[in-house]
């Protein structure tokens, strides 16, 4: 995909993508090797052509698109097997040595989605029409759910990292800072990226209406007494 005139692409392995469009009744045949377009211009404004296909996505999932059409067209090519056909054979060793190299299941959704989007470009049916390879999916997603063991933070919890503070801290100023930050995360129920400031130009808390802020701010004198 080209971005100021640069190839935004990595250099890959020689691979070609062509895929076929039918326009009146003519061919026109758009290819990609080594990233790079390569037009057989015959019969439509390949230009037009070629910029709205690209635009269709983001930069981004074109770029994993031709990474995973990449690895399946390596795939096929290792086993004799045409990418571009009807095999379920092949789909299903794909997506099996997918899953054997640790794909994330994003990953794994966005790899059969890349092969996808160049086999119907092709005019070829996808590889996610078997049923047996969405099951396997539907299988990997399910079996690789982690089980949340985080435990809430209680007013008990809250007041127990206070201890641990003044063990961990340099300063009696690190303590009343981290304690205060703290507090603020306890009763504004705030996640660290809304607490703290992204970079120096980001406001952070300063940004909340003067209503909202000054009540926390009430709290957390009243519990800074106590303390």
């Amino acid at each position: 995909k080209k971005d100021s005139g640069t190839n935004a692409l990595p250099v890959q392995t020689p691979v070609k993508v062509v895929t076929c469009f039918q326009f009146k009744g003519q061919q026109q045949v758009m290819g990609y090797f080594n990233g790079r377009s390569m037009w057989q211009q015959e019969f439509i404004d390949s230009d037009s052509l070629e910029l709205f296909t690209d635009a269709s996505v983001a930069v981004s999932t074109w770029s994993t698109y031709v990474r995973a059409w990449n690895e399946w067209f390596k795939f096929n090519q290792s086993n004799n097997k045409d990418p571009f056909g009807e095999d379920k054979e092949s789909a299903i060793q794909f997506t099996l040595v997918s899953m054997q190299k640790g794909f994330s299941k994003s990953k794994l959704a966005c790899s059969l989605a890349g092969v996808d989007f160049f086999r119907k470009l092709c005019e070829c049916k996808p590889i996610k029409q078997y049923f047996i390879v969405n099951q396997l999916v539907r299988g990997y997603r399910r079996a690789s759910r982690v089980r949340d063991n985080r435990k809430p933070i209680s007013f008990k919890v809250l007041s127990q990292l206070f201890v641990v503070l003044e063990e961990v801290c340099y300063s009696e100023y690190e303590v009343v800072l981290i304690r205060c930050s703290f507090i603020i995360a306890f009763f504004a129920a705030l996640r660290i990226s809304e607490l703290v400031a992204k970079n120096q130009e980001d406001q952070g808390l300063k940004n909340w209406s003067g209503n909202r802020s000054s009540k926390f701010m009430d709290v957390i004198r009243i519990f800074w007494k106590g303390i």
